[in-house]
């Protein structure tokens, strides 16, 4: 971190450390006295934390002398117009007037000896700006904090690497943290490399030649810049960051740059939460890696191979989804014919992210494939473990050769697993999907509406027109438990004539029923569940698993229940009815099969597994003669205890 004397007490010091995060005292009281002061800015807790940090350090320019200049026009601009001695532009905003009667409370905090950031964070303005963004705007737009140890354990692969010429580039920047982490190892080795030069010439030159940022939000572009100009006294803007959309408009401003370095955290937003057109565009610059249900995130690999150096490094921290999702295949065949792995950390079910519920994993790429290559994984074995103490355990080694990665899947498997998963399939001669159909459970569309409790003649009446036993994956049970709720199950073709009990009841929420996007397509009745499937799947017997579980559970169900979305359900193929689906349920709900499930399933959180059907029927499985001569869990131990 650079700290600077005051610039009567001579020249900066240089020193490098891991950056702490504000204390969240002095956030919270920064936030209690802008809502003291009332006037209407969002930014307000972002500029009392830099007006308290360049007064603290008091190398910039003297805040309590120019305060009322300042509160007369309260901008970003204003500041730093002030400082630099000529006219800056950072971010467009309205001109903010604080009213004289709430200017003392913001001079008492200048004064207050309690809050001192002299030696503050330099991610000060960035942590303040992420406090202050209500949680719904973060999940919509996928921003998170990056943790400092995280942080500072990617920089430290380039910090040994780094040379005074290297170019950085961070496509989704937010506030700088991973441009400010980069710049103290760029200062670094010049410093090494050069010193005798004036500190303020390096520090320039890196500003304006080496660093290049983007992020879509104008207000975090800015913050960047600042945090980056504070690093010294003498104020110097980076050039080279921009507020614009990485993905759809930095070839404009790039043009011809390629870097040597390009590191970031990407926006966690699903397929789902992008606009149609905006889906469009994507698919349409990175139809490599992006179709159908992909991740945005998945467009950053494609745009970072597009803008290295051969050679050239990537690290991203990102979502660990891509190592096994079904349409994110494209992306893994992509960065297998398109990188060298050098290492990855699988947090395997950890999540650091206090603001998203996202199972990272942190990749580094080379750009450019070397056959033979072989690199080193860490995967989480523990619910914590430290990044930065390489002494400290916690997690598995595991040594993996590219060339054996496959698109299909990336699995990161100990060898414990890797003898597991090579001990069951040596010795089944077939997946599960070779003698086992798969189906979904219902989606209502308003289960308020369909799902009924309860004694009432009403209630009862509606059940004997059209209930049927409903189930959801907390009632997954040996045996299953009904809880008593019943589904009114009325579909497209079911009779209205015959269930008017049931349809009094719907026509009390037939608004809410008449907007679901089906309806409004005119695909659907009102009254009409939204996705029934088929119903006599439903009625026969059948094996019924939760999609989201801890463990390995399948429920044999000969008593026909009908299920939600949360389960999933699996009956023999033709030709394969002779097959005891009650010995197979006990099969794959045995101690071997959990630990076989968990070895390539998708992890979700510290405890939960993601079973569904397109990596659950890739399970290897005895013949069906064998199934059918199971009698305990113990016999299904000594089936492979060979």
């Amino acid at each position: 971190m650079l700290s600077y004397q005051h610039p009567d007490q001579g020249s900066a010091i240089l020193a490098c450390a891991i950056i702490s995060q504000m204390d969240k005292s002095v956030i919270q009281k920064v936030k209690k006295l802008s809502e003291q002061i009332g006037i209407d800015d969002p930014c307000l807790p972002v500029k009392l934390v830099l007006l308290k940090l360049m007064h603290d350090r008091g190398c910039y320019f003297d805040i309590k002398a120019s305060l009322n200049e300042i509160l007369n026009c309260f901008t970003f601009d204003r500041i730093a117009t002030l400082w630099a001695g000529r006219i800056i532009s950072l971010y467009y905003e309205d001109p903010v007037y604080v009213p004289k009667a709430s200017r003392q409370p913001i001079l008492e905090l200048l004064s207050d000896p309690t809050i001192d950031l002299k030696i503050e964070t330099e991610m000060a303005l960035g942590q303040i700006y992420e406090e202050t963004i209500p949680i719904y705007e973060k999940k919509e737009l996928g921003i998170t904090y990056t943790p400092d140890e995280i942080r500072e354990y990617m920089t430290s692969i380039i910090r040994s690497e780094i040379e005074p010429s290297d170019l950085l580039l961070d496509p989704c920047c937010g506030c700088g943290c991973f441009l400010l982490a980069f710049y103290h190892s760029l200062l670094n080795s010049y410093y090494s490399k050069n010193a005798e030069e004036p500190i303020i010439e390096l520090h320039e030159r890196i500003l304006t030649e080496n660093i290049y940022g983007i992020d879509t939000s104008p207000l975090a572009v800015a913050l960047s810049k600042l945090s980056l100009a504070l690093l010294f006294p003498t104020y110097i803007e980076c050039p080279h960051i921009y507020a614009v959309d990485a993905l759809t408009e930095s070839s404009g401003i790039l043009k011809e740059c390629t870097f040597d370095w390009i590191v970031t955290n990407p926006p966690y937003i699903g397929h789902k939460n992008l606009a149609p057109e905006y889906k469009k565009e994507l698919s349409e610059l990175y139809p490599e890696v992006f179709y159908n249900k992909s991740d945005i995130s998945y467009c950053f690999f494609s745009l970072g191979e597009k803008l290295l150096k051969p050679d050239g490094g990537l690290i991203y921290i990102t979502s660990r989804y891509f190592t096994q999702s079904m349409y994110a295949q494209r992306l893994r065949s992509f960065l297998l014919e398109k990188f060298t792995f050098h290492s990855i950390v699988d947090f395997y079910g950890i999540r650091p992210f206090k603001t998203a519920e996202v199972d990272p994993l942190i990749i580094f790429l080379r750009k450019g494939r070397y056959s033979g290559n072989v690199f080193t994984a860490k995967k989480a074995s523990e619910k914590s473990f430290d990044l930065l103490d390489p002494a400290k355990e916690g997690y598995s080694l595991i040594e993996i050769h590219q060339d054996e990665m496959t698109d299909e899947s990336f699995s990161f498997s100990t060898n414990e697993e890797k003898l597991l998963v090579k001990s069951i399939e040596d010795q089944c001669p077939q997946s599960l999907g070779d003698l086992m159909n798969s189906y979904q459970g219902i989606i209502t569309g308003f289960d308020r509406a369909f799902v009924v409790s309860g004694k009432s003649p009403e209630i009862l009446e509606a059940i004997d027109e059209c209930g049927v036993k409903w189930i959801k994956g907390k009632n997954l049970a040996e045996p299953i438990e009904h809880a008593g709720k019943w589904l009114l199950y009325i579909d497209d073709d079911s009779d209205p004539a015959s269930m008017p009990v049931s349809l009094q009841r719907l026509s009390l929420y037939k608004q809410k029923l008449s907007s679901r996007r089906e309806v409004k397509k005119g695909s659907r009745k009102w009254y009409a569940l939204q996705w029934g499937r088929n119903k006599n799947l439903f009625e026969g017997p059948k094996i019924l698993f939760p999609y989201k579980s801890a463990s390995s559970r399948f429920v044999y169900d000969p008593d026909g229940y009908f299920f939600s979305a949360d389960i999933y359900a699996i009956y023999p193929r033709e030709g394969f009815e002779e097959i005891n689906m009650q010995k197979l349920a006990m099969l794959l709900s045995s101690p071997i099969y959990d630990s076989y499930f968990k070895a390539f399933l998708k992890k979700l959180g510290n405890d939960m597994y993601e079973f569904y059907p397109n990596m659950v029927m890739k399970a290897k499985v005895p013949s069906v003669e064998q199934i059918n001569a199971l009698e305990s869990i113990e016999s299904v131990e000594r089936l492979f205890s060979g």
